[in-house]
């Protein structure tokens, strides 16, 4: 049997699993958010099922053959959380229905479109090594990495995922770092930075963040406060860019701050990169601290194609404003403006 049926076939499995789960008599409801969906399963139920099974797709096909050690569930789990919202998208096959209420043929033609993407992603060759990631000065609170393809600046000290998986080639968290551990409601508070490439892109920068900001709109799981529109702008090296900022709840219980840089290189290769801030809902930490936001912002815009072109200016002058506010003390209303 093919990787491809096993897989569909595992999944399936999973499906025909919940619904034998039913007690006799029960009949299936419609799909809802939070309302029972086959065998007394929720929605979010087989969200994580598909997410569960997606894992060995995901420790087969992302590992690069090379790698001395496989990677561990934690980490494919954790990888898989972080693009649940692009496959879960997939899943829907571009519609809001929940997958739940999926035709057969729709089903099948969405998971074989991740098993295809998974699979030619595992024929990609791997990243060349960073050649430059020891650029950082003792006084200052960033360095450089990169490789031959790009060169940014990350904030020091944060820790690093050994092996970056899916499209991710840096992948750094900053909890207890970057910011407190907790906010003032008690909380923990998430902070992290990530660089992602994808294959050619036909779109400019500004239609791929309008296409971002449209995804938002299939997941019933977000909230969104305040979204700001695209704004262009231009690399160091010169590359055309865009930039979004959304404000979110994300699970009814969690508060996230979203940026989001889109460009492609000379090769018109997509680069996405990211940075967000995540607390407890009613938390008021991402409010009361701009400067922090900006120092992010900074991060995210200094991407370059160019290694002569770099520049940091950016970076020293947001590192230049007052530092991060303690999660339990707001400060003075005139800091706010």
């Amino acid at each position: 049997m093919s990787k491809r049926h096993l897989y569909s076939a595992a999944l399936a499995f999973l499906l025909i699993l919940g619904s034998l789960g039913a007690e006799p008599g029960a009949t299936t409801q419609p799909a809802t958010q939070e309302g029972p969906v086959a065998g007394g399963l929720t929605e979010k139920d087989f969200e994580k099922m598909f997410m569960d099974a997606f894992v060995e797709l995901g420790k087969a096909s992302t590992a690069p053959a090379t790698q001395a050690a496989p990677l561990s569930d934690k980490e494919i789990v954790r990888a898989m959380q972080r693009n649940a919202l692009k496959l879960l998208a997939a899943l829907k096959w571009g519609t809001t229905a929940p997958f739940t209420q999926m035709a057969p043929g729709e089903l099948d033609r969405a998971l074989d479109a991740l098993i295809d993407e998974a699979e030619r992603r595992a024929k990609a060759p791997p990243l060349a090594p960073a050649t430059h990631k020891a650029l950082a000065r003792p006084d200052r609170p960033w360095e450089v990495v990169g490789t031959k393809e790009f060169t940014i600046a990350v904030p020091k000290g944060w820790r690093k995922l050994p092996q970056p998986i899916l499209n991710n080639v840096v992948y750094l968290t900053g909890d207890g770092i970057g910011a407190p551990v907790v906010d003032e409601t008690g909380n923990p508070i998430q902070i992290g930075m990530a660089v992602e490439r994808y294959g050619k892109v036909k779109d400019s920068a500004v239609e791929g963040a309008k296409r971002n900001l449209g995804t938002l709109e299939y997941d019933p799981r977000l909230k969104v406060l305040s979204k700001n529109p695209p704004q262009p702008l231009k690399l160091s090296d010169g590359t055309d860019a865009a930039f979004n900022r959304v404000l979110l709840i994300e699970d009814r219980s969690r508060k996230s701050l979203q940026m989001k840089l889109f460009a492609a290189d000379s090769n018109s290769r997509g680069w996405v990169v990211s940075a967000w801030i995540v607390t407890g809902r009613d938390s008021q930490f991402i409010e009361n601290n701009a400067p922090l936001e900006n120092r992010l912002r900074a991060h995210v815009t200094s991407l370059c194609f160019d290694q002569s072109k770099f520049n940091t200016s950016a970076l020293a002058a947001a590192y230049g404003g007052r530092p991060t506010q303690p999660a339990t003390v707001a400060p003075a209303a005139r800091d706010r403006k």
